[in-house]
């Protein structure tokens, strides 16, 4: 995304910005979910689809159970806590 298509963006100038576009303005931004439904209603734009729970893979949390003595953490790329 260019600079000044995100300038028209902010300015209301860009007509219908596409879903892809919103998430990943949001994406980009580390917006909540209330921050992102009031993104896309400035925007016009229905909301997407829930996005799919996130899972922790099955080994990494039998790795995770195994350290008893150790402090552990998994996180998304938004540093979300998985586990």
């Amino acid at each position: 995304m260019s600079v000044d298509y995100y300038v028209r963006l902010e300015q209301g100038r860009a007509g219908n910005p596409s879903t892809a576009v919103l998430t990943a303005v949001a994406d980009a931004l580390r917006m909540d979910q209330a921050e992102r439904d009031h993104l896309r209603s400035l925007a016009c734009a229905a909301p997407p689809a829930a996005p799919p729970t996130p899972v922790v893979r099955p080994q990494l949390k039998a790795m995770i159970d195994a350290m008893h003595e150790l402090p552990a953490i998994v996180v998304d790329r938004l540093s979300n806590v998985l586990a």
